[in-house]
């Protein structure tokens, strides 16, 4: 079956469309360069504007055409079951309309030994925010060691209408989702809104 949208929806629409994603680009390329919190935050404000933007321009250009609308429905009902669409939708809400972040820092982290891993510390000395330590093998191996930097987060966001708590999401499209950084998790928004409009393009014939 075959939707179509009107002459004038294909112009205005999915042009309008394509310039927020555009948008929603250029804000993901400032979320992945940030180096400072305060400057991450704007850029994900940006993004989620940007993004979230495309569904009501959508929205809009299917009102002329019965099918059209039809096709949107049921776009929009399967944005309201997945979980990283839903996050994302509400996320922007929640920071538009909100007065709670909705991300955090996460101070850096250190570790020493990995699962199953014993560590014998021979010595360790702080000095202020350095550690200087020796290890000594253990069934001859030194355990492993990893250093987490600093970095920003997603955080469960609220809708304050009813209550409702959203958690970043772990699964997008009936799959899991290996990575889930913010930068991840914006890019794989961006690649079904990508898509999205693709589709309506097509649509326009």
């Amino acid at each position: 079956m075959i939707f179509a949208f009107g002459h004038a929806v294909k112009k205005i629409a999915i042009e309008k469309a394509r310039n927020r994603l555009d948008k929603a680009k250029e804000a993901l390329e400032r979320v992945r360069s940030s180096q400072r919190f305060p400057d991450f935050q704007s850029a994900w404000t940006d993004f989620l504007v940007a993004l979230n933007s495309i569904v009501f321009i959508l929205e809009k250009g299917a009102r002329g055409d019965p099918k059209s609308r039809q096709w949107y429905g049921g776009k929009k009902a399967f944005g309201r079951s997945d979980p990283l669409l839903r996050y994302l939708h509400q996320a922007r809400n929640a920071d538009e309309h909100g007065l709670e972040p909705v991300t955090e820092r996460k101070p850096g982290l250190t570790w020493i030994g990995g699962p199953g891993e014993s560590v014998h510390v021979d010595s360790m000395i702080i000095t202020g925010k350095t550690i200087s330590a020796q290890f000594l093998p253990v069934d001859g191996k030194l355990p492993s060691v990893g250093v987490i930097p600093p970095h920003a987060a997603l955080i469960p966001v609220v809708d304050d209408r009813f209550s409702e708590i959203f958690n970043p999401p772990v699964e997008h499209l009936g799959l899991p989702l290996l990575d889930t950084s913010p930068a991840a998790i914006a890019e794989a928004g961006l690649n079904y809104y990508r898509d999205l409009i693709k589709e309506a393009e097509e649509m326009v014939g």
